[in-house]
């Protein structure tokens, strides 16, 4: 697997880079998808409150990383400090875009 200076598989390092900026792990249900029967997608969540927005479901470490193996993710870090900015990309093909999310940190 080749993955870029910014990208990683490690749990631990992710892990830790979500709650150092704030964040909670959470995903997405797309129920209207009919053809695929409802697509999970792996989101985190820097709103900072309990519940969240009505459309993610807060999720444990343990189910979101298993989602993540499952679909063979890595986790691109953002290249500046201050922004909380990442991508899940395909972990064979760390050049593809799969998820991005943006905030510039307060």
């Amino acid at each position: 697997m080749t993955i870029d200076a910014h990208a990683t598989t490690d749990h631990e390092k992710i892990r830790r880079w979500i709650q150092q900026h704030g964040g909670v792990p959470a995903k997405v249900t797309d129920e209207a998808a009919e053809d695929r029967q409802g697509t999970e997608r792996l989101f985190v969540d820097f709103t900072g409150t309990e519940e969240g927005p009505p459309y993610l479901e807060h999720v444990s470490w343990d189910e979101w990383f298993t989602l993540f193996d499952a679909h063979d993710l890595a986790f691109r870090l953002p290249d500046k400090e201050d922004a909380i900015e990442y991508q899940l990309v395909p972990g064979s093909a760390p050049t593809a875009q799969h998820r991005r999310q943006t905030r510039t940190a307060e």
